[in-house]
């Protein structure tokens, strides 16, 4: 039967990363060892001038503006016996990819040839009935995901500001990182995200890590403050590898897919569709929508792969989704050799659909599937209210 741990943290954001690490000491010192030679090209890089200047303002814009999330990344290092320049460069990991050519090599490289590298899927149905955002987790196959209840303390910003408590329901993809695919947040807060890759060859400094952003957006409020949260005024997401959030609110009647890239300016550059019940965007049916790990309506379209071309047509073939079922049905869609919806493990694989999940806010639950969501029960069905406020939890659809 498939399984996947269930974690529960209190504390303060660096105690629950702490906690996190040291539950899960032995996978993630075997993660850093099986990224032995990335690792050792990143430390090369950042203990040169040019890599130095590159990392550190990266760093110096975490620490001003979510010190509290780089304290939980301390954690998590501190907890699982990691050293400290190692723990730092998993912090600017999406960024260094592209700084040392990785992301341009490995995915201008894989991406669309011979061999497919990671992608995920998303379809949403928002019918009046229904309101749905089901989700194909593809990564790597060294990943262990897990479901995650915290519980973080206030925080006392640089600034004086306080920063309330915290409650957080999420899945994360490997316990290493401080990133989740797919949360819920007290505020009423659903959503799970794409990765986008975007290369560049010059080294923009002053720039926002993806895993900063990514963990920040999780305590959005609604969607003015989630689009807030990734424009990053000041600083803005960095070339390399970003992500589009996949969201909606247990009190607003929309679903949304905000895609967020790098610019040359001081932020970033966001780009918001919003899936409304009387809205026709996809299939000639009000909504629904999809995507697939490609950029579709951020002006810069980034890496666009066969991987996502294939399944975007798939996608296009399939009955419209108008229920749970009908999404399932396309979350588990497996009519490819090489680029199915959904990818079972197999022989050789680098990469598969480690897990799924289904936000459902008609029902306000998070249903969890670690096999194929089409054809398999969830290993998990958590409510809402695990986190949310009362006033949220109680909304009406």
């Amino acid at each position: 039967m498939a399984r996947m741990p269930l974690l529960f943290l209190r504390g303060s954001y660096y105690e629950c990363g702490f906690q996190k690490g040291e539950f899960f000491k032995s996978e993630i010192q075997t993660y850093y060892e099986e990224q032995e030679p990335k690792m050792s090209a990143m430390l090369e890089f950042y203990h040169s001038e040019k890599g130095r200047d590159f990392c550190e303002s990266m760093m110096k814009a975490a620490h001003e503006k979510y010190p509290q999330y780089v304290d939980e990344s301390k954690g998590i290092a501190d907890g699982a016996g990691i050293p400290k320049e190692k723990a730092i460069m998993s912090r600017l990991w999406n960024q260094l990819d592209d700084a040392l050519g990785f992301a341009e090599k490995e995915v201008l490289t894989a991406y669309g040839k011979g061999v497919a590298a990671q992608g995920c899927s998303n379809i949403f149905v928002n019918n009046g009935k229904e309101k749905i955002i089901g989700h194909n987790n593809d990564w790597a196959s060294n990943m262990k995901p897990f479901i995650q209840l915290a519980y973080y303390a206030e925080y006392t910003l640089p600034n004086g500001d306080v920063v309330p408590p915290q409650k957080l329901l999420a899945i994360g993809g490997h316990p290493a990182d401080i990133v989740y695919p797919a949360h819920v947040n007290q505020y009423g807060m659903c959503g799970d995200i794409n990765a986008l890759v975007y290369t560049n060859d010059e080294l923009l400094q002053n720039k926002s890590t993806s895993f900063i952003l990514n963990r920040a957006m999780q305590h959005a409020k609604d969607k003015d403050d989630l689009v807030r949260i990734l424009t990053d005024e000041g600083h803005g997401i960095g070339w390399g590898w970003t992500f589009c959030v996949n969201a909606g609110f247990i009190d607003d009647p929309n679903l949304y897919n905000v895609e967020v890239g790098p610019s040359t300016e001081a932020k970033s550059s966001v780009s918001v569709v919003t899936i409304s019940q009387d809205k026709i965007i996809e299939k000639e049916t009000a909504g629904v929508y999809s995507h697939f790990n490609h950029a579709k309506h951020l002006p810069d379209k980034c890496i666009r792969t066969q991987l996502c071309d294939i399944r975007q047509a798939r996608f296009d073939e399939l009955p419209t989704p108008h229920d749970l079922e009908s999404v399932l049905n396309i979350m588990g869609d497996e009519n490819h050799d090489d680029f199915p919806i959904y990818r079972a493990n197999g022989e050789g694989h680098l990469w598969f659909t480690n897990w799924s999940s289904v936000m459902d806010f008609t029902r306000k639950r998070v249903l969890v599937y670690k096999d194929n969501p089409k054809t398999s029960e969830p290993i998990a069905i958590l409510p809402f209210s695990l986190v949310m406020d009362d006033n949220h939890n109680m909304a009406k659809q």
